[in-house]
């Protein structure tokens, strides 16, 4: 007869707020001072550690590594709330008198019953968003040289979605002499067009690069997660029913990566073809946000204009 051994496991949690030196900041706190930072026990986690790791660390790795819980919640969002409110405070705190001059426009024109959004971007942050509703798509492009003029922008950095009819705005601008650019979304990802050859090392650098995304889509959103990421220097967003739209827009957006690794966004609509094909009816942006995400595109497209430079049209490489 053969006996069965039973193993009782007993799990010890030992959290970030158990550390010394955390609990000597929370004790400061309580009694109404401000944290000193105060390290009681050398090599275990600090007060400014902890603070930093809040900030920074998804919501999985906070709960792991922060709290000692097994996560059983949603996925990580591509843009933390922590991140945006960040982002937020940065341009209340903006340095008085700092000169704001744009260094990229996007437009996203309206097709059917939309409205065409625009947005002026620089180094900093955005500068200004507007929604407009055109029914006469011929006022798109009279919107978008007011708004260039208003930002001083050359045309060489206005960047138009390719789709829903962008084309064919900038086909129109290019013939009168104005040289913007489209971008398609779902292009392969894009690096910097040069005449020149690149050194070996840079074409493998390159080819990891594009390796990296899917597509130009993966490729922009990080472009914008990198910037609002409090990791680094910081992107700031103006108060204004723009970005309260954008903001809304930005929460739901999981953070995915596919099977090779690859950062990876979900499509903005599903295809008449996969719509009845259980297999590819994962949610869309659409899906997530309710409605076309006008405002987050427009961002993007600006984004775009102003980290990329612009390339020679008659080369026949329109980016």
């Amino acid at each position: 007869m053969s006996t069965l051994t039973k193993y009782l496991r007993r799990v010890i949690r030992i959290t970030a707020e158990d550390s010394p030196n955390v609990a000597y900041a929370r004790a400061e706190q309580a009694r109404g001072l401000k944290p000193s930072n105060r390290t009681v026990i050398p090599g275990v986690l600090t007060w400014q550690e902890y603070t930093e790791r809040r900030l920074m660390w998804d919501k999985i790795r906070q709960c792991v590594g922060l709290d000692a819980q097994f996560y059983e919640g949603a996925e990580v969002k591509m843009f933390p709330g922590v991140w945006l409110e960040r982002a937020r405070e940065l341009y209340s705190q903006a340095r008085p008198g700092r000169t704001r001059q744009a260094e990229g426009i996007g437009c996203d024109p309206a097709e059917g019953g939309d409205s065409t959004t625009l947005a002026a971007v620089d180094r900093y942050g955005l500068i200004e968003g507007i929604s407009v509703k055109t029914p006469d798509t011929a006022e798109i492009r009279k919107l978008v040289i007011n708004f260039a003029g208003k930002h001083k922008v050359p045309w060489n950095r206005i960047c138009f979605d390719r789709g829903g009819g962008g084309k064919q705005h900038a086909d129109y601008m290019r013939e009168k002499g104005m040289a913007v650019r489209t971008v398609a979304f779902g292009a392969p990802p894009m690096l910097d067009l040069k005449r020149f050859k690149h050194l070996y090392r840079d074409r493998a650098d390159v080819k990891e690069d594009r390796y990296t995304y899917i597509n130009r889509r993966g490729e922009m959103y990080d472009t914008l997660r990198q910037l609002l990421n409090p990791a680094n220097e910081g992107w700031s967003l103006p108060p204004g029913e723009y970005t309260d739209e954008l903001e809304r827009q930005l929460k739901p957006i999981p953070l995915m990566y596919d099977k090779e690794g690859r950062f990876y966004v979900l499509p903005k609509r599903r295809h008449d073809k996969d719509a009845n094909n259980p297999d590819k009816r994962e949610p869309t942006l659409i899906d997530l946000v309710g409605h076309s995400p006008d405002e987050t595109d427009a961002v993007l497209l600006a984004l775009y204009a102003m980290r990329y430079n612009p390339v020679v049209y008659d080369l026949a490489v329109d980016n």
